[in-house]
């Protein structure tokens, strides 16, 4: 299993609610969950304090179909 996370500014001035209607551009994110040759495990979204500044992060937990096929 392997877990991965992105973190983009959280948009100034923008509201959970707002966020979470429409989420920040994150094309890595995007090309991850639409990797076929990865099962997704989890996927988490947060707005995260990180040395006096807030980010939107996405947290993806993951496995290849290598790995799966393994076991």
């Amino acid at each position: 299993m392997q877990t991965v996370r992105y973190m983009v500014p959280w948009p100034e001035g923008a509201t959970q609610e707002e966020v979470a209607e429409n989420p920040p551009s994150m094309p890595k994110v995007e090309k991850l969950l639409n990797d076929s040759s990865k099962e997704i495990l989890a996927v988490e979204e947060a707005r995260v304090l990180f040395f006096t500044k807030e980010w939107y992060s996405v947290t993806i937990q993951y496995k290849g179909k290598v790995e799966q096929e393994v076991k």
